[in-house]
């Protein structure tokens, strides 16, 4: 069951497009009288009448209703129900929103308070691989709380119009980290990760487990004035 933003035409197109004639998914758009409450109550109507076992919000910003996103208190008034029908009914549900203009580190990209990514068990944020990379490659990270969920998906769209999904090891990218870790006074994780297509977060973990093998050095206090900065190590 999907609830979205999209106009119906688009649906129609994508679905003749990934050949889904003959899969049950129920489209809802947006139209007149489908607030919040009446958008949780007919998904449980759907759900109990035709066994509906996923929910799709695309985007969630157009059906909650909130008077401000960055009103925790607000966005978790407005989730309730909806979790409460999931987890009821062991639905799977996957909500789709936007980003800050800022983006963020592990998982503060989302636009608005960070209540909705604090209640959900996946987050996955989706982006270019690299700022202006104009490949058509995106990006997929995770945060979750199963340990099976990968942490990073590499997403290419090929020529055919299919999306081709891998799994990418961060750490193959090491010794093009310790390369430009160089000699001088060193580099930020935010400037490793700008050059190689890695998040922050990511160029830290990386980061760690050079410095703990002693393959680089970490100067620094970690602050706005004095960030940590990574170079070779030299010692025996």
């Amino acid at each position: 069951m999907v609830f979205t933003e999209e106009a119906s035409a688009n649906i129609a197109q994508r679905r003749d497009e990934f050949e889904l004639h003959d899969a049950s998914i129920h489209v809802v758009t947006i139209q007149p009288g489908l607030n919040w409450p009446n958008l949780i109550a007919y998904a449980k109507n759907r759900v109990q009448k035709h066994n509906a076992d996923l929910i799709i919000l695309d985007t969630i910003s157009r059906f909650w209703g909130l008077h401000s996103e960055d009103d925790a208190a607000e966005q978790l008034r407005a989730i309730n129900p909806l979790f409460v029908l999931v987890r009821h009914f062991r639905l799977g549900c996957l909500i789709v929103h936007h980003t800050r203009k800022g983006r963020g580190a592990g998982g503060r990209a989302v636009r608005g308070s960070n209540a909705l990514t604090g209640a959900v068990d996946i987050i996955m944020e989706f982006d270019k691989m690299a700022p202006y990379d104009p490949t058509p490659r995106r990006r997929i990270e995770s945060l979750s709380r199963f340990s099976t969920t990968p942490d990073r998906l590499i997403a290419r769209l090929n020529e055919d119009g299919n999306y081709e999904v891998n799994m990418e090891d961060e750490f193959t990218h090491e010794a093009r980290i310790v390369e430009l870790c160089g000699d001088g006074e060193g580099v930020t994780a935010t400037a490793i990760g700008a050059e190689i297509g890695l998040s922050e977060r990511q160029s830290q973990r990386v980061l760690a487990q050079l410095v703990s093998r002693g393959v680089i050095v970490r100067t620094g206090t970690g602050t706005g004035q004095s960030p940590f900065r990574y170079s070779v190590s030299h010692e025996d």
